[in-house]
């Protein structure tokens, strides 16, 4: 049914278009009619197809030739210049009008592939976003796994201590330990130890979450290297009683800008882990030194088993925990991933590199230095 009205509109324009010029016959000539003819033959091709397009093209042959080609009014054609005319005339009506009808078709042919192109995408997109949302669930409720398993245990293990500890001291005949003083102290130390690990794990799932909601407020200020190194390393005195814990500090990066409570957090973090994964009797090295213009790079370096390559971005992730070499390490996994946070939020990086001699791992971090101690 379209194509019907597609030929009967290209037969009524042709046919309006012949009437006009018969309606100035005697002012026109051959060429001008031929001419228009053709424009009128590419239009119908154009607008309606190389069907429409080919039989306004013999209508206007036909009829240029009964009212513009002597012997006009007459379908004879009288000389060789009228055939030649006439045989112009038609070849160019029909390459023109089947030229404009294939690049129409050409055309339409494109619109359609891409229309299905967009359809494919906009599946393509649907799908991926599925995914991406099926992914982000399955990480969802792996993480809340994670998490809810170093919960149970980071609090379950000090609480099982202390209870026991008391239960211990309490069954001593109300005595709390008099009779043997030291069994008594040394419960007492464990829930001294404990609750010292319980608060710590509260401090730290307070930390991640100022840093998860950007609400963590770092005050930057000149401090000494030294203390902020001393000041973590005090925290873990007892852990580092089996370690040989060295100190170095570049003459030249003795100074930083930054908030010392926060930086003493990020050491302290990095020695707990460092005591967490080295052997006994092993060597840790706590180091400053110029990292570039205006900034002073910290390292913490151990002899334990290393990190490897392809882990050494994924340990900064929230809870993400490892291995040691021999058994399980405890931990919640969170320490590094509040180093990171409390070194991207004074402006620095923080990254995994091998150990002295190639032997462990070495956390280095950066953070502003004061201003003109090593421009140069």
């Amino acid at each position: 049914m379209k194509k019907a009205r597609h030929f009967a509109l290209a037969a009524a324009t042709i046919g309006l278009t012949l009437a006009v010029l018969y309606r100035f016959e005697s002012q026109v000539n051959v060429a001008a009619a031929g001419l228009l003819l053709v424009t009128v033959v590419t239009v119908c091709s154009v607008l309606w197809g190389s069907g429409p397009g080919l039989l306004a093209a013999l209508i206007g042959v036909t009829w240029l030739n009964y009212f513009f080609i002597p012997p006009v009014h007459t379908f004879s054609i009288a000389g060789t210049e009228n055939w030649i005319a006439l045989i112009v005339f038609a070849c160019c009506a029909l390459i023109v009008g089947q030229l404009s009808a294939r690049a129409q078709d050409r055309a339409e042919q494109l619109e359609e592939q891409q229309a299905k192109e967009k359809i494919l995408q906009d599946e393509l997109q649907a799908a991926m976003r599925e995914a991406t949302q099926a992914e982000l669930l399955r990480r969802s409720e792996s993480l809340k796994s994670a998490l809810l398993d170093a919960v149970t245990h980071d609090i379950r293990t000090p609480l099982t201590s202390i209870k026991a500890s008391v239960t211990a001291l309490l069954a001593d005949d109300g005595k709390l330990g008099r009779t043997d003083p030291e069994s008594g102290r040394e419960l007492l130390e464990v829930i001294d130890e404990e609750t010292d690990r319980l608060n710590r794990f509260t401090e730290h799932m307070l930390e991640l979450a100022k840093l998860q909601s950007h609400e963590l407020v770092i005050q930057p200020q000149p401090s000494s290297v030294q203390e902020i190194m001393e000041a973590a390393s005090s925290r873990l005195e007892d852990a580092l009683r089996d370690r040989t814990l060295e100190i170095s500090i570049a003459t030249d990066a003795s100074q930083v800008r930054a908030d010392a409570k926060l930086i003493s957090e990020v050491l302290f973090n990095l020695l707990d882990n460092a005591v967490k994964y080295s052997p006994t009797g092993s060597r840790i090295l706590i180091s400053s030194a110029v990292h570039e213009p205006g900034w002073t790079q910290f390292c913490v370096a151990d002899e334990g088993p290393g990190i490897p390559p392809p882990l050494r971005k994924e340990v900064f992730q929230r809870f993400f925990r490892s291995s040691g070499p021999k058994q399980p390490v405890g931990g919640l996994g969170m320490g590094l991933a509040i180093a990171r946070g409390i070194v991207e939020a004074h402006g620095g990086s923080i990254w995994v590199e091998d150990g002295g001699e190639r032997r462990g791992a070495a956390i280095c971090f950066t953070v502003p230095a004061i201003a003109g101690e090593h421009n140069d």
